[in-house]
């Protein structure tokens, strides 16, 4: 009987780390995986850098004026604390834009007034709702983060991608801090207690 000329694939992965894998893959493609010479390999990873930016931008607006509107101490201290995070994380951001190549502004003024246009309608809509558009926002920016982070490392730019897990991991926390408040904060109008 003749050996089978096709052996069975196996059933797990070959033990290869990420650089491994993308170097296999490139010789495979040959030349066509590689980026045109002049084009930014970049380009569409920076353009979303710049949009998680503008998030974050709008995360420390709302974070400055949110405790203005609680008379709870131990959640205005979180929400001071939050905002310093976000002073950071726009530092880290703006660093790892400009080092891609990619232009950081330092602020966002429609951001800004998104921000303020939540923090006036609090007296109407409740705290609780504004914590929820934090939480939600906090939850979906540290998704974001973290796919840059490994996008960014598996092209070798570990630096970059340290600065983007380390937004994503904060962000993260955040989330889970804010969903404590609205899970527990009580019904969501103007003038309840402990908001």
């Amino acid at each position: 009987m003749a050996p089978d000329p096709d052996p069975p694939c196996p059933t797990t992965p070959p033990p290869h780390g990420p650089r491994e894998i993308l170097g296999e893959v490139q010789e495979e493609r040959g030349a066509a995986a590689l980026p045109e010479a002049g084009a930014d390999p970049f380009g569409p990873l920076v353009r979303d850098m710049q949009r998680a930016l503008r998030a974050e931008f709008g995360a420390q607006s709302i974070y400055a004026l949110l405790p203005a509107v609680t008379r709870d101490r131990e959640l205005a201290r979180l929400l001071r604390e939050m905002r310093a995070q976000q002073k950071e994380h726009i530092e880290l951001l703006r660093g790892a834009i400009e080092s891609l190549g990619g232009r950081a502004p330092r602020s966002r003024w429609r951001r800004s007034v998104a921000a303020w246009a939540l923090f006036a309608s609090t007296p109407v809509l409740g705290l609780r709702f504004a914590l929820r558009l934090c939480e939600e926002a906090a939850a979906t920016v540290a998704r974001w983060h973290a796919e840059y982070a490994m996008h960014l490392a598996m092209a070798g730019r570990l630096d970059e991608a340290r600065a983007c897990q380390t937004i994503s991991r904060q962000r993260l926390r955040q989330h889970y801090a804010l969903r404590a408040w609205t899970e527990n904060i009580g019904p969501s109008r103007p003038g309840a207690p402990g908001t």
